[in-house]
């Protein structure tokens, strides 16, 4: 077989030399990018004590309970004793504490508290009354984006009495019992007062529409930010030591394209359906591609051209020049195309060229922050011809080599990434009205896949973004 070989190679190239090209690797379907996750883009909304105060404030009268001619039994009388008081607000109300709800503070002081002592005979004595009103409001958001309170008022009667003659008085559990009955006047007052006020529609509308586009991140090489929404939520309003924070969450799909044009602009969407969670996180997970092209893969090889590669065979040494190496991309796989020129192959004389096909998967390793391609084999198109006619070929480091050179460190690389990405997230202005300030916790190698353009080194980047509406 060999001699018909150098036979046929002798008539047909006897100045040029004999080649040994297999075909090409058959053609496979374009890798997949890796899917986009969701990301939550937290739009935090704070209404202030102060406005709430005040409108609680404007709602509540001054006084706040009057009772008069109330009958009950009061020891050593010889008829039944009637008792009043006045209850009256004695300075502004305020929030004293806030969590899940509101709890008010009320300022109280009585007015003409006493207790009428047989009524016939117009014997009266004063009355030390101590009354603590604790109104609490919790808020929920409606389909209307308008928050709904619920109002509960707490009454302490702690003290309700009197001294007459010798003989102690009190009227405490009358007096609470009667609170029990009209509290309810108090809390209209505080539910119509906030009923509704507080209306974030706007807020939401705004957020929403805001984030449906593209968004430069770096000019050079040209970056965008792609934001698609596709859900929006809300926390359960609760009380902050600066006011009522209400957090929405704008779940949305967030992509990084590198091009001198801008992206086409998203379809917007109309404000979907609001959902009600316990937590919004505001975390997001974004995909930060770069790209390897080919050409700067092969000016790597160029380093190979014209290189001297020993083969050993049987205690033989076989010498061959690389003349040609290049790359291209097949589906998941990188292509390496080689050829090398041996010169003392053919009858001692001609010089036999061969070429070889090698398939190259990307892998990346996030813990060394390193791209190489592995496996990195002969195409079986290439196995089978040089088995057959060169398998001296198969005893040199010359694919070991090649595979080698490929080898990215990404450290550096993805350090400066993380730098740029974090500046320009720190203050992003989306307009007049609107900025988002991000975070950038961590930034790691996640996927390297081929494309027809060169290799695309996909970083994961996850922290935190929040959208602030002036």
């Amino acid at each position: 077989m060999k001699n018909r070989v150098l036979s046929v190679c002798s008539i047909l190239v006897i100045l040029v030399g004999c080649s040994i090209n297999p075909t090409k690797p058959q053609e496979k379907p374009p890798a997949s990018p890796p899917p986009t996750q969701i990301s939550s883009i937290e739009v935090p909304i704070t209404v202030p004590y102060s406005v709430i105060e005040a409108a609680v404030n404007t709602a509540l009268p001054q006084q706040l309970f009057w009772a008069s001619n109330q009958y009950f039994d009061c020891p050593g009388a010889i008829a039944p004793c009637t008792w009043q008081v006045g209850i009256n607000r004695n300075g502004p109300v305020t929030v004293s504490n806030a969590e899940k709800k509101l709890v008010f503070k009320v300022p109280i002081k009585t007015d003409g508290a006493r207790v009428d002592i047989n009524p016939g005979f117009k014997t009266h004595a004063d009355a030390f009354v101590d009354v603590v009103i604790i109104p609490t409001v919790t808020f929920s958001l409606n389909e209307q984006w308008k928050l709904v309170p619920t109002v509960t008022v707490q009454v302490d009667v702690r003290e309700a009495s009197a001294q007459w003659k010798n003989i102690s008085i009190t009227f405490k559990t009358k007096l609470r019992e009667l609170f029990e009955q009209r509290k309810s006047g108090i809390e209209s007052l505080i539910n119509t007062a906030l009923k509704e006020k507080f209306d974030i529609s706007g807020y939401a509308t705004t957020g929403w529409n805001s984030l449906n586009g593209n968004f430069k991140i770096n000019s050079a090489p040209a970056t965008w930010l792609t934001v698609r929404p596709t859900a929006i939520m809300a926390e359960v309003p609760k009380g902050t030591s600066e006011g009522l924070r209400v957090a929405l969450g704008i779940d949305a799909y967030l992509d990084v394209v590198a091009q001198d044009a801008t992206p086409p602009i998203p379809s917007s969407t109309p404000l979907p359906p609001l959902q009600i969670v316990d937590t919004v996180t505001g975390k997001f997970n974004l995909s930060v591609p770069s790209k390897l092209s080919f050409n700067t893969i092969n000016s790597t090889l160029d380093s190979f051209k014209g290189k001297d590669f020993v083969f050993d065979v049987g205690g033989k040494s076989i010498h061959a020049e690389i003349i040609e190496a290049d790359t291209y991309g097949n589906g998941p796989d990188l292509v390496v195309h080689t050829k090398v020129r041996a010169n003392r192959l053919v009858i001692g004389i001609f010089p036999l060229t061969v070429g070889a096909y090698v398939n190259g998967t990307p892998k990346v390793n996030p813990e060394q922050k390193t791209l190489r391609f592995d496996p990195f084999d002969y195409d079986i198109a290439t196995s089978s011809l040089l088995l057959n006619k060169a398998e001296w070929y198969f005893h040199g480091k010359l694919k070991e080599e090649l595979q080698g050179s490929l080898k990215v460190e990404y450290e550096t690389t993805l350090n400066d990434l993380k730098a740029t990405l974090s500046r320009t997230l720190e203050t992003l202005v989306i307009s007049d009205r609107v900025i988002v300030n991000g975070t950038v916790d961590t930034l790691d190698l996640n996927t390297a896949y081929v494309t027809q353009d060169g290799i695309v080194i996909a970083a994961n980047a996850s922290g935190r973004l929040v959208l602030r509406i002036k």
